[in-house]
């Protein structure tokens, strides 16, 4: 197994926290949550439960949404990508840490990461267009999981210069070796 720096590790656990988080959002309906004179009720991409539906129907809190409009249909997809993204990302980091310490690859990775952010943000953007109150936590789960995309990717550029620089192995520690050279041509 190769020897990684601190800054691809924490950029590792990053990564995967932000894909926990990322998941967790994407597949909960606490987009949106309040309280009315029925009960609780909240919102998320795919489904609204509330009590008064639970009343109504005797038994069932939720139901998918019928018609689902623009913002909805595009906070859907981004957030999907996203978390396509992180897996992606996450596959990249263990081909790299695992095999192949190549500085195109973590440069992939480094370029996935603010993909991936960007992907997030753009998602729950799309939701706050349509609905900007009574956020919920797993919004903010989506935002937190971009933001540690972002933070991922800014850690993985020190590994790559590592890697472009040159690394040599001592006892199981990793130190960075640069070599300079210069070289006098006369021509006469």
């Amino acid at each position: 197994m190769f020897i990684v720096s601190v800054y691809f590790k924490v950029a590792f656990a990053l990564i995967c926290v932000g894909l926990v988080f990322e998941v967790i959002g994407f597949a909960s309906p606490y987009w949106q949550s309040w309280d009315n004179r029925y009960g609780d009720t909240n919102n998320g991409l795919w489904q609204q439960c509330s009590d008064q539906y639970k009343q109504l129907r005797h038994g069932d809190r939720c139901y998918k949404y019928g018609r689902i409009d623009t913002a909805l249909g595009a906070a859907r997809a981004f957030s999907a990508i996203a978390v396509i993204l992180f897996v992606v990302l996450l596959i990249l980091l263990l081909i790299y840490w695992c095999q192949c310490p190549r500085s195109d690859l973590i440069l992939a990775c480094i370029i996935i990461s603010f993909i991936t952010a960007a992907c997030a943000f753009i998602g729950v953007i799309c939701w706050a267009s349509e609905y900007d109150h009574n956020l919920s936590w797993a919004f903010y789960l989506c935002v937190i999981a971009g933001i540690l995309a972002v933070i991922a990717g800014i850690l993985l550029i020190p590994e790559r210069r590592i890697i472009v620089i040159g690394r040599t192995t001592t006892g199981g520690a990793s130190t960075v070796r640069t070599v300079t050279t210069t070289r006098t041509v006369t021509v006469r």
